[in-house]
């Protein structure tokens, strides 16, 4: 394993989105973009998941970079209590990827 995606899931469509790739050498790969969209893809189709939203520390610069480069917007101006800015993308805007997902995993909210 070099690394995780956590969903949060609400039940009003949201799904909070946590990415890390732990060991540096494995970093700026790819290996992130595509488990990012795999997820999106995942949580649209299979959990009817419509935003995604990132909560990120006020200092961590390249996670900042990251989710803006595909495609999140920061929504707050300053950070909120906790040092975190926040990022979110519209579900109709996360790119499509060729997925056939074949699973008989639920999940229930």
């Amino acid at each position: 394993m070099i690394g995780d995606v956590d969903m949060f899931l609400s039940p009003s469509g949201e799904a909070e989105v946590n990415i890390m790739i732990g060991e540096p050498e494995w970093r700026r790969h790819g290996y992130a973009s595509e488990a990012l969209t795999l997820a999106e893809q995942y949580a649209i189709q299979k959990l009817g998941v419509q935003k995604f939203i990132a909560k990120i520390g006020k200092d961590n610069q390249p996670s900042m970079a990251f989710f803006a480069r595909h495609g999140y917007e920061r929504v707050n101006e300053e950070p909120n209590v906790f040092e975190e800015v926040v990022y979110e993308l519209d579900g109709d805007n996360v790119p499509r990827a060729d997925l056939v997902l074949h699973s008989s995993f639920e999940i229930t909210v």
